[in-house]
């Protein structure tokens, strides 16, 4: 899926942290202390160490994920949340159907949240329905844009984000990545 899945992790995020009882850590900081914690074996995580990670970060459920396209009709995508004191996956959540990613991203988030008894109010509801498209070529474009982000090819990355938003304009972390990147990217 290539870049795709960059995006959808970056959708995974946003939708969390649109949910006011979650407080959700950055992943870049789950990133940062897991190369910590795994030095020796560079590149090798696992869900034990990960939670691990948790625990430095002081977090007390963890939400890891997976997709796959088995075809071009077909696609499976399971999230799963873990309590990080003792590893036990305490929710799980699963679609498989049409390759529509970013529908089904924002369906697992919802039923995710249920089963951890988060009760989403009218106005988190709007946030999930906001913060991605229904195109998946934009989509494709927002997630090409992130990895440039992490190139640090901020001209790059602005451009697939700007082409990403002319697509759609009601995409609105395509336009919040514009404005944040708009001004490193003239600068380089």
């Amino acid at each position: 899926l290539g870049y795709l899945t960059k995006g959808l992790s970056d959708f995974f995020e946003a939708d969390f942290a649109a949910l006011d009882n979650l407080k959700v850590v950055e992943r870049d900081k789950v990133e940062f202390i897991l190369k910590e914690i795994v030095m020796a074996e560079k590149g090798l995580v696992d869900q034990a160490t990960a939670v691990q990670a948790g625990k430095l970060l002081g977090a007390q459920i963890m939400v890891f994920g997976s997709v796959m396209q088995m075809d071009k009709n077909n696609a499976r995508m399971i999230v799963k949340a873990v309590k990080v004191e003792t590893s036990e996956i305490i929710a799980t959540a699963e679609r498989t159907g049409k390759p529509e990613f970013f529908t089904m991203e924002r369906e697992l988030v919802t039923e995710l949240a249920a089963k951890l008894d988060l009760q989403l109010s009218p106005d988190e509801v709007k946030k999930l329905e906001a913060n991605n498209t229904e195109d998946n070529d934009a989509a494709g474009l927002y997630s090409r844009g992130l990895y440039h982000v992490d190139k640090y090819e901020y001209a790059k990355a602005y451009e697939y984000f700007k082409q990403a938003y002319d697509l759609d304009e009601s995409f609105a972390d395509a336009k919040q990545k514009m404005d944040i990147y708009r001004p490193l990217a003239m600068s380089s």
